[in-house]
């Protein structure tokens, strides 16, 4: 994980920085490169927990960490007890996942990350699937412009009306004998990266697709 990497040369490195402040700890002034790095977490763990998560909250997007880390850099030898004080790693580790916690929640939010969502949901249940009551061939093909579906050799032209990325569903709309219907398609997990569709029709009736092959 990047995290566990960050936090194992921080420690390094804050390592040899106490080293060199126990030697000359009245020095006070001067450039902390080590700040420059990993200010949000340097502060927390010095003791200054408030003002470390303040600067977590403040530097989550790349713009204003580069004002928060040049900020530590240059005040964090005035302000924080390098090399006469223990460093509190519980203290550097919980605001290290605060912040990535907001950036991922921030982010989340994103229409762009949304669109990506939803164009990784069409691709997941497009594909050629075999019906479990029948052996019937689905092919569902959702990721291009002429989104269709062909059961047992008809095809059948269909428009998605929405998309649940927290459920896993598709919502289709198609046109029955002059009136529009929906029909619904779900990602149902049996492990982490392993899934069939449960197929769900207007009125009701619904089918288990298991997973033939991707479409060409």
């Amino acid at each position: 994980m990047p995290g566990v990497w960050l936090f194992i040369s921080m420690r390094a490195w804050i390592g040899e920085a106490e080293v060199g402040d126990t030697n000359a700890h009245d020095e006070k002034k001067g450039f902390s490169w080590m700040v420059l790095l990993f200010a949000p977490y340097y502060y927390a763990g010095y003791g200054r927990l408030r003002k470390g998560l303040i600067m977590a909250v403040i530097g989550f997007i790349p713009l204003t960490a580069l004002f928060v880390n040049i900020y530590g850099g240059f005040r964090a030898k005035k302000e924080l007890p390098i090399g006469r004080q223990d460093f509190k790693w519980g203290h550097a580790i919980g605001v290290f996942f605060l912040q990535w916690a907001i950036t991922a929640a921030v982010f989340s939010l994103s229409p762009q990350f949304q669109e990506e969502m939803n164009t990784a949901m069409l691709s997941d249940v497009s594909g050629v699937w075999r019906a479990d009551s029948d052996g019937a061939m689905v092919t569902v093909d959702l990721s291009g412009k002429n989104q269709h579906m062909i059961i047992s050799g008809k095809q059948i032209p269909v428009k998605v009306d929405s998309i649940d990325t927290e459920n896993h569903i598709v919502s289709l709309k198609i046109n029955a004998k002059d009136q529009a219907v929906i029909w619904t398609i779900q990602k149902v997990f049996e492990t982490e990266d392993r899934f069939h569709l449960k197929f769900i029709l207007h009125e009701g009736s619904q089918e288990e697709l298991s997973f033939v092959r991707n479409l060409k």
